[in-house]
């Protein structure tokens, strides 16, 4: 988890989602998986709006490579269950505002949540780490977010982000719309809106 990392049992199992693997989605992979499997996701571009909603490891080849595309309609993930780790992924053109609130790149829904070497761009945020309850706890490392339509990141309660890099979004880098016992540490924001 994003608590301990080490949410990957003795007994989990590794799904594989490319254009010459077993599941040609990655929510195909969801669908089939069980809470505490991997989800490995090959190069490639995904065209399609990914739901977590068990417990997974979700890893790319790459940021630069590895890409989940929202087709300008609703988020390209929204991660509905704690314990997820979510790695090595690019996440770009969500849709904008919806009756549900934001849509972005991401969205965490859930607790303790690790996103790490991520990128989001081409948004209409970025990023959004709301969680789940009161304590969300939830982390993101080494990820990237630029030239989204408003913010590149936004942090709820609780939440860590850590040497993150957000520029040349038309709102600001960094959006703390509820933070107690946030924290965020080695991080640069630059050329945005705000």
């Amino acid at each position: 988890s994003a608590e301990d990392d080490s949410s990957v049992s003795a007994d989990s199992s590794t799904l594989e989602v490319g254009s010459d693997k077993t599941y040609s989605t990655i929510q195909s992979a969801i669908d089939a998986a069980s809470s505490g499997d991997t989800i490995k996701v090959y190069v490639g571009t995904y065209n399609e709006n990914v739901i977590v909603d068990k417990t997974l490891n979700i890893i790319g080849e790459g940021a630069g490579d590895t890409i989940i595309d929202a087709g300008g309609s609703s988020s390209a993930m929204i991660v509905e269950e704690d314990n997820c780790r979510i790695e090595e992924l690019s996440f770009t053109n969500s849709g904008g505002e919806s009756m549900e609130g934001f849509n972005a790149g991401l969205i965490t829904k859930a607790n303790y949540t690790l996103i790490q070497n991520c990128t989001f761009y081409d948004n209409y945020m970025g990023a959004l780490l709301r969680g789940g309850d009161q304590f969300t706890k939830n982390k993101m490392v080494y990820s990237e977010a630029y030239e989204n339509e408003v913010h590149g990141i936004g942090i709820g309660r609780y939440s860590t982000i850590q040497a993150c890099y957000s520029h040349d979004n038309e709102g600001s880098g960094f959006w703390a719309f509820v933070t107690p016992g946030s924290l965020l540490e080695r991080c640069r924001a630059e050329d945005n809106g705000y």
